[in-house]
């Protein structure tokens, strides 16, 4: 997963300021020693923490208390003297650069492992070690920021220490302090010095943006010319960041052209810090751009000292986060965003930032809480469900018609609590009406995060003069369907909103973790709707984390999610990596590697070998690629998730979790979007599946009309279509799907079985949607995930009736034939691939292979778009591959390309079981 941590990072200082010298003439160097430099001060370790300040500047630019020495934690030894009547004007002003320096001297000096010398890519999480330290407050001393310089160790060193930051808004106090914490041994500090600086001008960044190519895919261009938009990410927050750049090295020499890296905040890390850190990965690799994550909360005492601006759970207990309603944080992180953004532009390395990817929250992916408990009762939240209902309903009269009962004003409107959210008097579902509060606030919060990511877009880009591109983790909705509470907890119920920000550019997740999903020979699926991004020029990310056979067994702390699947050696390495890739090449995602735990995974020559041949294609083709054409839709609506009670896993782990590993076992092309997408979703598809279309609006239900109800094609419907209204829970609402449903609110086991007759006959007394959890399985012994209610049964003699449920006998899924097009209802969920691939041959969908494989251990697996075709075959031997149309060319795509067929729509080649073999198709 995007891990990151927010730690403060103490490396090798260098200067971004060029020439600069001095800052602004009412504020000369402030010398917090004798002019002479008499004045030396010693620190001897007398106890685990031994800290020294040597002089507090206010906003006057006073010294509080005439200057001195405060001994924190111990009483120090001091040699020489101190002035302690030198005041100097300083009136630090936000965004002004302060240098702090001094000269130490050090004996015997070694840190708590016993090194003299430090490893120099140890991040130091917290200030330890010897070095200068930075510190910020505002008028009611609270912290704002807290900046080192780099760690100084060894026997006899003499060093001078510095480091730079940038004046936070609202800064009153400054602090300068010389530390040695975690470390034995004596330091003596000289000559320490505060001045202002004056910045170098700002050098613009490349003008990177996303165009639409000649076939219609959206591409990377960076100053007028085609990027491929592929990123190797080296996770620096493990001190192995040697292991990083030999990686890194083998990435670019097969064609990478874009890295990244974890960056800190202006507010968390010393200019100097940030810079050494920049120049570590980009000076071996120059024309190489790069894209860096960057954690946005704020430095732990900001937080610490306004706990009021922190996520809180019902029962008072808060958590370590900023709550994403929190305005003060909000404009913390643009403003430091700000500071980074300019930065770099006064740096060597402005010419190289196409954007950054802001990370926060569990995992740096944006997901609030965890599933555990229920939060968003901290005043920020409060205030901003206020404005959000103001905003919904303009009035309070309005608000209290949707809401039941009388309100008086806004504020009245509490947030929901536990036992509001919990309730499902419906059984799996709330009430439209009587709850109508506990769904205001689950849309309101899923679309928190989306605000967020808008205004630190909009600080990119004003930071950069408009140029600058900003993505994140982002629109979880299928991967976290299964997991108690967290598609309500989480805030990833907004990415419609985040497709059509201006200020963002591009989303993603890693590949999904389902055990049935991730292995050799398995199919590969993303975390939600990422095609839907290719409809809004918004490319979606696909992070590329397999634990191949290099990669450490984790520890037994460590959050490692797909660690049970990894490869065990080369081989099966290099198979698991080209099936992704070839789902990144089919679907024009972003594919990037990340080494999670940075201990070399992908560091091994023959892994970038086996890429180089295709980045190079992908470098040609990239202006001209054409865009993603699937022939199967599947459609998920983010509002639908807010009708459900905070644990929806008995609907959501069937229909919308497992629902992808069956469809993924198919030998037909396969895309996800929005339900709100329907009107832009590719004509190309033959069959629309609508996993929760619950609430299908009037909109919706036009482009259904106009769309997709003709040619001949398919639509499902899943469960319970349109029977939740403006006036509750109405089962007229199912006409959409042209067939009568019967609503039933008693418990099912929605077991069912096959009918002899019509099109699924031939899987006649097959029993599917039994009630086992298939992904809890994994770990839990039986995992079940029992009855639903309510549900539907199909009540029209002019369906053809395709299952019964097995408890009652009563029609669970349906097919009637419209004019024009087909319709599906699907009572339960759970068909097997077969069925699936059945079921969908009515709708006139291209299949690739004839003999089919049915293991679902073993499945035939399918990637393809107009020009480019994987075939991962579930079985050894020589298959028969059928083209959705007769190409001049075919190309079998290994290390070279090789012609295998010409002028045909079908070829036969051999395949090795769970071995992708990448096929190039051209006219």
């Amino acid at each position: 997963m995007g891990l990151i941590l927010a730690a403060m990072m103490l490396l090798t200082a260098r200067s971004g300021h060029g020439e600069a010298t001095g800052g602004r003439p009412d504020s000369p160097r402030v010398n917090l020693l004798d002019a002479a430099g008499a004045g030396v001060w010693t620190i001897q370790r007398l106890d685990a923490t031994s800290t020294m300040t040597l002089g507090t500047i206010d906003g006057a630019g006073r010294l509080p208390g005439g200057g001195g020495l405060i001994a924190l934690t111990a009483r120090l030894p001091v040699v020489g003297r101190i002035l302690a009547d030198r005041q100097v004007a300083v009136h630090p002003r936000p965004g002004e650069i302060y240098r702090f320096s001094a000269l130490v001297t050090t004996r015997g000096l070694r840190d708590s492992h016993g090194d003299s010398r430090p490893n120099p890519y140890r991040l130091n999480l917290g200030l330890s070690g010897c070095c200068l330290a930075f510190s910020q407050l505002d008028g009611r001393g609270r912290p704002l920021s807290e900046v080192a310089s780099r760690v100084v160790l060894g026997v006899n060193d003499d060093a001078p220490l510095a480091l730079e930051t940038v004046i936070q808004p609202g800064a009153e106090v400054l602090a300068v302090q010389c530390r040695m914490i975690g470390v034995a041994g004596e330091a003596r500090f000289s000559a320490p010095v505060v001045e202002c600086l004056a910045p170098a001008g700002l050098s613009p960044l490349p003008d990177a943006r996303i165009v639409t190519g000649t076939m219609g895919a959206p591409f990377l261009q960076v100053d007028g010319r085609s990027i491929p938009w592929y990123v190797y990410f080296g996770n620096n927050q493990f001190g192995k960041d040697d292991v990083i750049l030999d990686e890194m090295k083998k990435a670019v020499g097969a064609g990478v052209r874009i890295v990244s890296f974890n960056l800190h905040l202006p507010c968390t890390a010393s200019n100097d810090a940030i810079l050494a850190t920049i120049g570590r990965f980009l000076d071996p690799h120059p024309g190489v751009y790069f894209l860096p994550r960057v954690w946005v909360g704020p430095y732990p005492g900001w937080l610490e000292s306004r706990p009021g601006e922190k996520v809180r759970y019902a029962d008072g207990a808060t958590t370590r986060f900023a709550s994403p309603a929190s305005a003060a944080w909000r404009d913390c992180a643009a403003a430091n965003l700000e500071e980074l953004i300019r930065l770099i532009r006064r740096s060597p390395y402005a010419g190289r930032l196409i954007g950054l990817i802001p990370t926060y929250y569990q995992t740096g992916e944006w997901i609030v809480w965890g599933p555990d408990r229920a939060a968003g009762f901290e005043t920020p939240v409060r205030g901003a469900f206020e404005t959000w209902l103001r905003q919904r309903y303009g009035s309070v009269d309005r608000l209290g018609a949707a809401w039941g009962r009388p309100i008086g004003r806004f504020q009245d409107a509490a947030v929901p609590g536990p036992e509001a959210r919990d309730a499902a008097p419906l059984g799996s579902f709330r009430d439209p009406i009587a709850q109508r509060p506990a769904i205001d606030f689950a849309r309101f919060y899923g679309r928190l995060v989306p605000g967020l990511l808008d205004r630190f877009g909009a600080a990119v880009r004003r930071a950069g003069d408009g140029r600058g591109l900003t993505g994140a983790f982002y629109g979880y909705t299928f991967e976290i369907a299964n997991l108690i509470r967290w598609p309500q907890n989480s805030g990833h119920l907004g990415l419609d909103e985040f497709l059509v920000s201006p200020n963002l550019g591009f989303f993603g997740s890693p590949y999904s973790y389902d055990p049935d999903s991730r292995a050799i020979g398995l199919p590969v699926m993303v975390h939600g709707p990422n095609d839907s991004g290719q409809l809004h020029a918004r490319p979606a990310m696909m992070e590329e984390d397999t634990f191949t056979h290099l990669a450490e067994k984790p520890g037994p702390a460590a959050m490692a999610p797909g660690y049970a699947q990894h490869t065990t050696d080369l081989p099966q390495t290099l198979a698991v990596l080209k099936r992704n890739l070839g789902c990144a090449i089919a679907h024009d995602y972003i594919l990037t590697w990340q080494n999670l735990f940075s201990e070399g995974r992908f560091n091994q020559p023959e892994i970038w070998d086996q890429y180089r041949p295709y980045l190079a294609w992908l470098a040609a083709r990239e202006g001209c690629k054409p865009p993603y054409r699937p022939q199967v839709a599947v459609v998920i609506d983010e509002d639908a998730f807010a009708l459900q009670p905070a644990d929806g896993r008995a609907v959501n782990a069937r229909w919308i979790h497992e629902l992808r590993s069956a469809l993924g076992r198919l030998d037909t092309t396969l895309g996800f979007y929005l339900q709100s997408d329907l009107g832009r979703i590719p004509d190309s598809v033959r069959c629309l599946i609508l996993v929760n279309p619950y609430a299908i609006t009037p909109a919706q239900q036009e482009e259904l009309r106009a769309r997709w109800m003709k040619d001949g094609r398919m639509i499902v419907f899943g469960y319970l279509p349109n029977v939740f209204g403006d006036r509750g829970l109405d089962e007229h609402g199912s006409a959409i799907t042209g067939m009568r449903l019967a609503l039933h609110r008693e418990p099912i086991d929605i077991e069912c079985a096959v009918e002899p007759r019509g099109v699924l006959g031939e899987f006649a007394g097959q029993h599917f949607s039994n009630s086992a959890d298939r992904f809890n399985r994994h770990w839990f012994k039986d995992a079940r995930l029992g009855p639903l209610a309510p549900w539907m049964s199909v009540d029209d003699p002019q369906a053809e009736v395709l299952a019964r449920y097995a408890a009652n006998g009563r029609g669970a899924c349906a097919l009637v034939r419209m004019p024009g097009w087909m319709s599906v209802y699907l009572g339960a969920p759970g068909l097997t691939p077969p069925m699936w691939r059945r079921l969908l041959r009515e709708a006139g969908c291209h299949f690739f292979l004839d003999d089919f494989s049915t293991r679902w251990d073993h499945p035939d697996v399918i990637q393809a778009t107009d020009d480019f075709l994987m075939v991962q075959s579930g079985r050894d031997g020589l298959r028969t591959v059928r083209l959705p149309r007769p190409r001049a060319r075919v190309e079998r795509f290994d290390d070279t390309r090789r012609l295998i067929a010409r002028n045909t729509d079908r070829f036969r080649d051999e395949f090795k079981a769970g071995v992708p073999v990448f096929y190039v198709l051209g006219d």
